[in-house]
């Protein structure tokens, strides 16, 4: 248990670390893509629909609880900076953040650990009112046979190795164990290099799991963050359940992280299906999160995506489709990530522009927001708090492709509607298609229409609506690859354009 002085230095940590970022957030939207893509937005809507208003957008410290977080990895290796994003945290609304414990970065030395650096981040998220979860990893190249710094380069293995990494893992939960509840132990572990040893990585979970127990036992454990999601005899899954189950310690694992690269983002959930069907039966208490996930914002020939044409306004489409496809199945979720990362360092020379904010390679220094920082946060705000999912594809369209669900307010009661078409990868286009809709067991009062990607809100032409019974027909909804809302006006809160 943490003592009253730990949480006391804990505090004045917070206090201190969030107050060394470099400049307040500039969340100006005066830049030439996002004016192009509301001028975009705003002309393709139906001459009869008003715009009436925007969304208004809530900060981290104004939001209580909510299954949609954001990555903040790669900080282990400075690929990223903490002080230049971090202003850009709270305005986002993300409830929860993915740091990577960077083992070789804390222990440069055998036996001594610095955690310093560590320290700042995780207290600045704090301070922002976002709760960091830690992925222990990578290996560490003083100790022989201790594994590579990056994705894929192996477990520790030697004896020496496992027993240094014991010790690190000790060290964090006593460090951080008043500050962190969930650890995730390794990132993508089934990757082939990761397996040069049968049975390495269950092991290696086993002696961590253990550890964390001992030292924090309300502590959430989450396994694997599987890069190849199934549940085939083959995958690292089932060899890792079996394993446990064999060693009898399946007690030892809370969840299992999974990650995904879809190009159409709505894709791959049958994969999903099929792995919680196998928890199911043989791990019936894990929960499934997914760990990492997210769209570039341009071309690229290296990382996930790659060789497929992308800009900041199809990237905003992918990370909000992608987003509410989990929050729909009430999956706990995390968008990778909040800023673009400069690998150059590991000799790609090249950026992973699957962050939300534009980076200055140079320094790492923030640019601006993207498209996609603004869109996000934007969800953050609506699906957060009391308001929960309701059914799924419960709508008849005129419209194979459509995706809906509904989403309930248990505070005040209000309902809505949110729909898009899923039929391929989001395009760098604003065409609507107008399709008739017939949604079950939905009522709304004072409807308006809310474009979720900008922000934007419209009163509706009253001939677009019918109430028949507990169904609502919604008639020439402009439809388009990223989701609308039809919502009770006081669903959500959103500002008169004719108000400051």
């Amino acid at each position: 248990m943490p003592t009253l002085s730990r949480c006391l230095t804990s505090a004045i940590l917070v206090s201190a670390a969030y107050l060394q970022a470099e400049t307040p957030p500039d969340l100006s939207t005066d830049f030439e893509e996002w004016q192009l893509a509301e001028k975009g937005i705003i002309e393709s809507m139906p001459d009869d629909y008003q715009l009436v208003g925007r969304l208004t957008p809530r900060d981290a410290t104004q939001i209580s609880s909510s299954l949609l977080g954001i990555g903040g990895e790669t900080m282990d290796r400075d690929f990223t900076r903490f002080e230049a994003w971090s202003p850009y945290l709270e305005p986002l609304g993300a409830k929860r953040i993915r740091l990577q414990s960077g083992w070789a970065k804390t222990e440069t030395q055998k036996g001594k650990y610095d955690f310093a650096w560590l320290d700042r981040i995780v207290n600045g998220c704090l301070a922002a009112g976002v709760q960091p979860w830690l992925s222990l990893s990578y290996g560490n190249p003083i100790y022989e046979g201790a594994g590579g710094t990056g994705l894929g380069g192996g477990l520790p293995h030697s004896a020496e190795a496992l027993q240094a990494w014991e010790n690190y893992v000790r060290a964090s939960i006593q460090h951080f164990g008043d500050r962190v509840e969930t650890y995730e132990i390794w990132n993508e572990a089934d990757l082939k290099h990761n397996q040069s040893q049968a049975g390495a990585y269950p092991r290696l979970y086993e002696r961590t799991a253990r550890i964390i127990r001992e030292e924090q036992p309300d502590a959430t454990i989450l396994a694997l963050a599987l890069a190849y999601v199934h549940a085939r005899p083959d995958s690292g899954l089932v060899d890792f359940v079996e394993t446990l189950a064999a060693h009898d310690t399946l007690h030892l694992v809370d969840g299992i992280t999974v990650h995904g690269y879809p190009a159409n983002p709505d894709h791959g959930f049958e994969r999903h299906a099929e792995v919680q069907a196998y928890l199911s039966q043989h791990l019936p208490h894990a929960v499934i999160w997914q760990g990492e996930t997210g769209a570039p914002s341009e071309r690229a020939p290296k990382f996930a995506l790659k060789n497929l044409d992308w800009t900041e306004l199809s990237q905003a489409k992918w990370d909000l489709r992608r987003a509410l496809a989990h929050w729909s199945r009430e999956i706990p979720f995390s968008l990778f990530s909040i800023s673009e990362m400069n690998y150059d360092q590991q000799h790609f020379d090249i950026l992973n522009t699957k962050g939300k904010l534009k980076i200055r390679p140079n320094d790492l220094s923030i640019e601006r927001p993207k498209i996609s920082y603004f869109s996000y946060r934007n969800a953050c705000s609506l699906f957060a708090d009391q308001r929960v999912p309701q059914k799924r594809d419960t709508a008849i369209a005129n419209h194979s492709s459509l995706y809906s669900f509904k989403i309930h307010d248990r505070a005040n009661g209000k309902q809505g509607f949110v729909f898009w078409d899923a039929a391929s990868q989001p395009g760098d286009r604003f065409e609507a298609q107008r399709t008739d809709i017939v949604a079950t067991d939905l009522s709304l009062q004072n409807p308006v229409l809310l474009d979720l990607l900008s922000g934007l809100v419209w009163s509706l032409p009253e001939a677009t609506l019918a109430q028949f019974g507990p169904s609502l027909s919604l008639y020439d909804m402009p439809v388009w690859d990223s989701p609308r809302v039809i919502a009770d006006a006081q669903l959500f809160d959103w500002t008169p354009l004719n108000q400051p």
